[in-house]
């Protein structure tokens, strides 16, 4: 992976926490931003699912907006911050403790979710999609969407909101029809005739 920061973008970075002693606390975050007006695009932040994992995915404190990140099993909420009003598009949560996406007042511009229970915000939204059908192998960590599932060009282009036109490993987004939901964007297979 490859890390990109310019002024308030944070964009292509994993976080990850595999400890098995100690407990979640609101320190334990895969991602606090607190930009006024940044962005977060291409974020993976990986918790453990237990009292030892990430106690946050993504925290936004001075209203950011989120493109195509992924969190998965952190102990308890996926996306979550204090500001009021929360602009997330193209982002996935799956297995998250208490609830993917923070049940708060989101942007109506809030489009093209994934969750695994029914939190995911705004319009196009794919809920209940469970991550044994929506990744290639997320207990392996590859956020792969699979393309049987609700992942899988579901998404929307966020290049003009961005300037990023591609996934979390460089990949060029899209590769199919639409943009895949989350921070991997799923590989054509090609073939030589």
């Amino acid at each position: 992976m490859h890390v990109a920061k310019t002024g308030t973008v944070a964009a292509d970075c994993v976080a990850e926490r595999t400890e098995a002693t100690g407990s979640a606390t609101n320190s334990d975050t895969g991602f606090r931003l607190t930009s006024s007006g940044g962005l977060a695009v291409n974020l993976l932040a990986i918790g453990t699912g237990t009292a030892q994992g990430l106690q946050y995915g993504l925290l936004n404190g001075s209203t950011p907006a989120f493109y195509g990140c992924t969190v998965h099993n952190v102990h308890d909420t996926g996306y979550t911050g204090a500001h009021s009003v929360r602009l997330i598009i193209g982002c996935a949560a799956t297995d998250c403790g208490t609830e993917d996406f923070e049940n708060a007042t989101w942007s109506s511009s809030c489009s093209h979710n994934l969750s695994s229970d029914t939190t995911a915000p705004g319009s196009s939204a794919q809920t209940s999609q469970s991550s044994a059908n929506t990744w290639e192998d997320a207990g392996g960590d590859d956020f792969t969407p699979k393309d049987t599932g609700g992942a899988y060009d579901n998404g929307t282009d966020t290049s003009g909101a961005t300037g990023i036109s591609t996934d979390i490993n460089g990949t060029d987004r899209p590769q199919d029809a639409e943009y895949d939901i989350g921070c991997t964007e799923r590989i054509l297979a090609t073939f030589d005739i």
